[in-house]
């Protein structure tokens, strides 16, 4: 592949991530647009980026269906390419549609999954963030023990890592139990 034109499908992917929380539509728009550059390009994880950052804008229209066909899309082209920072993303994006969708043994399932990868490539905030998700599922399920213990394990990495507002969102999470 030329440079230039793989990154400009990983440039227009970040900027649809940019997007994710503030602009759902243009989330979608650029994901588009790194989805459809990509496959004029050939370009597999450049695909799958694409479908796995629309996926979250699809989810927040409460499209569960749309986003978990995205989110598997997305997880074949990943597993191809054995990208393991794509494939954590791809199961975390699953682990919280099936948490809305009250799918909770599904959730926990994807949330274990997205955490070994993300030990696997060293994201401890990834883990972190993995440990408070399946807290909250076991929050959910009225498991308050095994929510705390969790929520405790991603507090202790936070802390490690010192990331100030993932810290302060893991005690009002303990707080809230």
């Amino acid at each position: 592949f030329p440079s230039h034109d793989t990154t400009e499908a990983r440039l227009l992917g970040s900027i649809a991530f940019a997007y994710h929380e503030v602009s759902p539509d243009s989330t979608v728009y650029y994901a588009d647009q790194t989805i459809a550059l990509s496959e004029k390009l050939g370009y597999k994880w450049g695909i799958a980026k694409g479908k796995s950052v629309k996926s979250i804008a699809i989810y927040l229209r409460m499209n569960y269906d749309e986003a978990v066909l995205l989110n598997d899309e997305a997880l074949k082209l990943y597993t191809e390419l054995g990208n393991e920072e794509g494939l954590a993303a791809v199961y975390n994006n699953l682990a919280i549609i099936n948490h809305d969708r009250g799918m909770y043994n599904q959730a926990l399932i994807y949330n274990q999954r997205a955490m070994q990868m993300r030990e696997r490539i060293k994201d401890w905030k990834g883990v972190a963030a993995s440990y408070n998700n399946i807290a909250n599922v076991y929050f959910d399920l009225g498991d308050y023990t095994k929510s705390l213990v969790n929520h405790f394990k991603g507090l202790a990495l936070r802390e490690r890592y010192d990331h100030k507002s993932a810290i302060a969102s893991s005690f009002a999470n303990i707080s809230a139990i």
